[in-house]
């Protein structure tokens, strides 16, 4: 990044100055001038004068129509971006443009497995209410009722495979022939979901977690053993489904299917086919086989979880990277081929519910966690639950954060400190319900941006107001193959800003930063020390903003018309 200093009252001159220069044209190289001043314009025209002062502004050019000055006080300095002549330019992670006019509706991607734990003192309903899920994926009917207290009308995933799996201690395939031990657990679970004749509302019933990962079924009840099942690397834990281990899965699932549907009729919801990487052609034969059979997929659903299986298990040589954007193509390809194709209209499909994403390395990364939670909303999919893991170093059967009090690495285990996963959660259910229009450059960065954010209160005794926000960062994406930079720039035109701020002529802004931290560590957003209810003229109902960015932590971006307590 290149730091361009200028004397007080610096005027152009055509001259050189520092390592800018101003051409013949009076332009100053360095795009459009972007200044996030107090008094704001775009062009400097017919002798304005431009007066800073900030530490720093952010600019790509400085165009002048006649004579202009910019006048820097104290020890500013102007950073110059983008790449023209002599100056050499710092990173443009994105280009955003958000219309604060331009409501957008969506359904809360916020989401967790297993719900409140084994640890009665936590976290308690009231910790975890305000994350709003719209998904809770388990097998454990304690934990269904947990899951209602925690969001009235919250959407389940109640897994039968988990729920025999945890009762019987074992991983086998389920027998296909009465009497077997699967089926008499899902009789139990269907019995409980019957609660005499008042079916339990908000159930989706999934016959199996991950059938497609090698683990199940366990190897020995099929021709294809664990060891060759892994024969090629650690990608194959996922990407290789033997024949006779899909054959039995679809099989089950057949007979998963009927017996939902005769203990509670046709009312009930079944999902699946809950495959542990999006694969095309596995679900294209799942869809085939339950077309071929009569048999129903209400909700589809599978992982995404960025493929990174290896990093967990220590070896990510041979396993392909994929990017977190890449989950709008994969839900386009099931909208399209069968969702809303009538030659599969009898699977009846009625939503895609992604329940599980973020993989283990970024289990609290706040970037790459609003990555994923961009990707999906722009992907329109219904619902969605963060996936959880071990934490490595802990004793046995106490740090799963699905069955610990970590609530999936929102929290530190014991001390109960928020995790910067938490903070992600939290700011992202405070802005869902206004989720306004979004379009930026970088599809692996994230940009969520909301009007009518409530529960901030104004200074000087003012009244709770409602405000707009803006989360934003990127994350490691490729880091295997193209390392991100370490830092950068986000761009942004902020259109609209009356429907925040009304007639105001400005507005002020605060900047949070939420640092990326494992799952062992408190991260408490920091408010940043410029950008603390700082003032920013609006011009033509538009304000524009250059703000620095670093890998991995995610920002927040509130806009108000008047200083907020902070």
């Amino acid at each position: 990044m290149l730091f361009v200093s200028l004397v007080v009252n610096a005027q152009h001159t055509n001259e050189a100055i520092a390592s800018g220069y101003w051409n013949g044209y009076n332009t100053w190289y360095g795009n459009l001038f972007y200044n996030n001043a107090a008094t704001d314009v775009t062009v400097i025209d017919n002798g304005v004068t431009v007066v800073q002062n900030i530490p720093t502004v952010y600019t790509k050019e400085i165009t002048f129509y006649g004579n202009g000055e910019i006048i820097l006080r104290g020890n500013n300095e102007i950073k110059f971006l983008g790449s023209a002549a002599n100056v050499t330019g710092s990173n443009i992670i994105d280009d955003v443009a958000v219309d604060f006019s331009n409501a957008i509706t969506t359904k809360t991607l916020s989401g967790f497995l297993q719900g409140l734990t084994n640890y009665p003192t936590f976290p308690t309903v009231a910790v975890t209410a305000p994350l709003k899920p719209g998904l809770m994926r388990q097998w454990d009917t304690i934990k269904y009722h947990a899951s209602n207290a925690i969001n009235d009308g919250v959407k389940v995933h109640m897994c039968a495979g988990d729920h025999y799996q945890r009762s019987s201690h074992n991983y086998i395939a389920p027998a296909l022939t009465p009497p077997s031990a699967y089926l008499d657990n899902l009789d139990l679970l269907l019995d409980w979901g019957y609660n005499n004749g008042l079916p339990r509302p908000n159930i989706v019933w999934e016959c199996w977690n991950e059938p497609n990962f090698y683990k199940f079924w366990t190897p020995g009840d099929v021709e294809v053993t664990k060891t060759e099942n892994r024969h090629l690397s650690l990608e194959n834990d996922v990407s290789y489904w033997a024949p006779k281990k899909k054959e039995e899965f679809f099989e089950t699932y057949k007979v998963f299917y009927h017996r939902v549907y005769d203990k509670l009729g046709a009312s009930a919801k079944v999902a699946g086919p809950s495959i542990g990487t999006f694969n095309a052609q596995y679900l294209k034969e799942f869809f085939d086989y339950c077309l071929l059979n009569d048999l129903e997929v209400n909700v589809v659903t599978w992982h995404e979880i960025d493929y990174a299986f290896g990093d967990h298990l220590g070896d990510r040589t041979k396993i392909p990277y994929i990017p977190i954007s890449s989950i709008k193509g994969h839900v386009d390809y099931i909208r399209t081929n069968f969702m809303n194709n009538p030659a599969y209209s009898k699977l009846k499909i009625e939503t895609i519910e992604i329940n599980e994403i973020v993989n283990y390395r970024y289990r609290t990364n706040p970037a790459a966690g609003a990555s994923y939670l961009d990707a999906l909303e722009r992907a329109g999919v219904a619902s969605a639950a963060k996936a959880c893991w071990e934490e490595p170093g802990t004793p046995a059967h106490c740090c799963n954060a699905c069955d610990s009090d970590t609530f999936n690495h929102l929290f530190v285990h014991n001390t109960h400190e928020p995790t910067a996963a938490y903070w992600l959660y939290k700011y992202y259910a405070d802005g869902v319900a206004g989720r306004v229009s979004t379009v930026k450059a970088n599809e692996d960065s994230a940009v969520l941006s909301s009007k009518n954010v409530p529960a901030f209160a104004a200074s000087a005794n003012h009244p709770q107001i409602s405000v707009g926000q803006v989360l934003f960062g990127y994350y490691s994406f490729g880091e295997e193959n193209t390392p991100a930079p370490a830092a950068g720039v986000f761009d942004f035109t902020l259109n609209n800003i009356s429907a925040i701020v009304g007639s105001s002529t400005t507005c002020y802004i605060t900047i949070k930063k939420i640092a990326n931290t494992n799952a062992e560590s408190a991260s408490l957003p920091v408010t940043d020390a410029v950008y603390s209810n700082y003032p920013v003229s609006i011009v033509y109902g538009t304000v524009f903003l250059q703000l620095p960015v670093e890998k991995d932590a995610l920002y927040q971006l509130i806009i108000s018309q008047v200083p907020i307590q902070l």
